[in-house]
């Protein structure tokens, strides 16, 4: 009986521990979401966004 107990305790903690990985993989496809998303802007819309600027306001 404690070896059937104890393999199931094993398989919870699989289970949690492939929980875990999975929402830490999910979190981290957020972050560089993010990263991207914030360079583009620094880089393409911001420099665009202050051509449109001057040139309207020339």
């Amino acid at each position: 009986m404690p070896n059937g107990s104890d393999e199931e305790i094993w398989r919870e903690l699989r289970r949690i521990n492939d929980r875990l990985d999975r929402l830490e993989a999910s979190r981290g496809s957020s972050w560089m979401k993010k990263l991207a998303a914030a360079l583009l802007g620094f880089l393409v819309v911001g420099p665009l966004a202050v051509g449109l600027l001057a040139f309207a306001l020339h």
